[in-house]
């Protein structure tokens, strides 16, 4: 193993920060003297040509891939940056973890090589420097970014937006190039620079305006996204806009699915690409998982709802995300109260979460006052009792608790419309469940499966605590 003697004070200690920030510094002392008879080190070049050659067999061993890329990382100072920069070419097939090396040395003097690279059509090595950039991007010179913006590949420019917006303190050059990037002839580059824009944080006019503009993008969810910075700029001024679009989009669309699915392709593949890579600097909501719901999933989705079957582990996509979804979240993160009644009447239906989620910010009193009488009454069908407690426990209803304490002596059976083996589920069962989950007892997500015995002592356990709680 590699023998090294630190000589250093001994206030301050060397932890592990400062020992990793000394090495990439090049102040790795060298081997004592006395261990030159039986010790001699690898450089990083000679590590570079083992990885090359053990990549480039048929049938290569990636445990010694992963051991030589490890010995890399502890071994490379600034120092090794000439020989691993030009190692970043398209026919290396370990890419991605050149570039965490590189990442974590300082890179700054090859920044001019470093953009340049970015410029490729090779997604893999473009999609590699632009996480190395971004691990610090208060480095990254901007100016020269943005130089060579136009000419450079559409995913090159996407990935320049995304960087952009991450700058601790963009400046005006920088506001306008995303501003420009929004009519960019790649619509990939619209939806980012319309998320660079939100992500920036900065609520001015010529901003606010150019969003707004963006509402009339023939691509749906360059739209969406327009929309969702909005809200994120807090733009009160434009939820009156977004709720009109919302009632508009709710009467007809004149988008056939064909076109939705190309204009989701448009934006999401490179996204995709880039997940395999292991990073989220183009979707960092990870929306692809929330549009790559299929028709078909989103089919039977619906019909497990509507066959009244038992609580899924999971949530249920019931239709893929779409304009939809983003202007109902928006109107609820905007505080727009008026458009309360419209949201009340998709309750029940295809966008019955995100319905309930902006009802939550908009009128929570109200929502919770009504969730909490048809989880009580007992003349109301018990499968809705049982979906107002589970929508109860998704709103974290904390403050309306011990409402739910009278339903621990209420044994009334929810009926399904499938038979369940073993016990039966009763709406006691279920504001047992509830209560354990608002009060941090339990999983967030309410669950079907729960062995009747653990059902007996969480029942238990939520009587000792009503007992003894104020």
């Amino acid at each position: 193993m590699t023998y090294r003697e630190f000589v250093l004070p001994n206030n301050p200690l060397l932890d592990d920060d400062s020992w990793r920030e000394l090495v990439s510094h090049g102040g790795t002392p060298p081997p004592p003297p006395f261990t030159r008879s039986f010790y001699a080190e690898t450089s990083v070049s000679d590590l570079i040509q083992q990885l090359e050659g053990e990549s480039a067999k048929e049938e290569a061993d990636y445990d010694d891939i992963e051991d030589l890329l490890s010995r890399v990382g502890s071994r490379a100072t600034a120092r090794d940056l000439p020989p691993l920069i030009p190692a970043m070419t398209p026919s290396n097939r370990n890419l991605e973890g050149f570039g965490e090396v590189i990442a974590n040395l300082p890179w700054e003097p090859y920044q001019k090589q470093l953009i340049g690279l970015m410029g490729t059509d090779d997604s893999r090595l473009t999609l590699a420097v632009a996480h190395i950039l971004v691990k610090r991007p208060e480095a990254v010179d901007a100016p020269l970014l943005l130089s060579s913006f136009s000419s450079r590949p559409p995913l090159t420019r996407r990935l320049d937006c995304a960087i952009l917006s991450r700058l601790p303190q963009p400046n005006g050059a920088i506001r306008k190039s995303l501003l420009e990037a929004l009519h960019d002839p790649a619509e990939g580059v619209h939806w980012q620079a319309a998320l660079a824009i939100g992500t920036t944080g900065r609520n001015d006019d010529q901003s606010v305006a150019a969003l707004e503009q963006t509402l009339n993008d023939p691509n749906e969810l360059v739209v969406a996204e327009a929309v969702v910075s909005l809200a994120k700029l807090g733009a009160t001024n434009a939820a009156p806009v977004l709720f009109a679009r919302l009632q508009a989009c709710m009467q007809s669309t004149n988008t056939t699915p064909e076109e939705l699915e190309r204009q989701t392709a448009a934006i999401m593949d490179e996204t995709r690409l880039e997940g395999y890579a292991g990073g989220r600097l183009l979707d960092p909501d990870n929306l692809e998982l929330r549009t790559g719901v299929t028709p078909e999933e989103a089919a039977n989705a619906r019909r497990r709802l509507a066959m009244r079957a038992p609580p899924p582990p999971l949530p249920l996509r019931t239709h893929p995300y779409r304009l939809v979804d983003a202007l109902i979240e928006a109107l609820g993160d905007l505080g727009y109260a008026p458009a309360a009644a419209e949201l009340s009447k998709l309750r029940g239906g295809v966008y019955d979460a995100e319905a309930m989620g902006a009802l939550n910010k908009l009128v929570p009193d109200r929502l919770t006052e009504e969730l909490l009488a048809t989880a009580r009454d007992k003349q109301m069908d018990s499968y809705l009792r049982e979906q107002a407690l589970i929508a109860l426990a998704n709103l974290s209803a904390t403050n309306r608790v011990r409402e739910l304490v009278p339903l621990l002596d209420d044994p009334t059976p929810i009926v399904y419309s499938i038979t369940l083996p073993g016990e039966e589920w009763r709406i006691c069962d279920r504001a047992v469940e509830t209560i354990a989950i608002l009060l941090g007892w339990e999983p967030e997500r309410p669950s079907a499966f729960i062995p009747p015995e653990q059902r007996a002592a969480n029942l238990n356990r939520v009587r000792e605590w009503a007992r003894q709680a104020p």
